[in-house]
């Protein structure tokens, strides 16, 4: 399922949309994705659902349009995990930016891991 974060006059709003035609562009990488990327793995560190996530672009369906997206593997679908993201998100970039976070399928995860490498695997700070 796709998650879609947002803040909206003080309140966070959640938003589930069934993920289907998601086509995994690209990884999104930049000096501000390090950031966020660096501050994340910290969060993550003591999660244990979460196995890895990647910071992706990604088109939906038919559009053109590109979004960023947090793709989340995880044993369940852990909302603090989402929620926790959103809030490092929501302090690091502007009000009308969003932030689309996407717990992974086995599928998708065969899929996003072609075009990317995970920002944080869970065996990695365990070691």
């Amino acid at each position: 399922m796709l998650k879609w974060w947002r803040k909206w006059h003080s309140q966070r709003w959640a938003i589930e949309l069934p993920a289907r035609g998601i086509v995994f562009v690209a990884e999104q990488d930049g000096i501000a994705e390090r950031e966020l990327k660096a501050k994340l793995v910290r969060q993550f560190a003591g999660n244990r659902h979460l196995e890895s996530a990647f910071l992706v672009r990604v088109r939906y369906g038919t559009s053109r349009d590109l979004k960023v997206s947090l793709c989340l593997n995880t044993r369940r679908g852990d909302v603090s995990v989402a929620k926790s993201a959103a809030s490092e998100f929501k302090q690091m970039f502007a009000r009308e930016e969003s932030l689309d976070i996407i717990f992974l399928t086995h599928e998708q995860l065969q899929q996003v891991s072609q075009i990317a490498r995970p920002f944080y695997t869970r065996s990695s700070v365990m070691t």
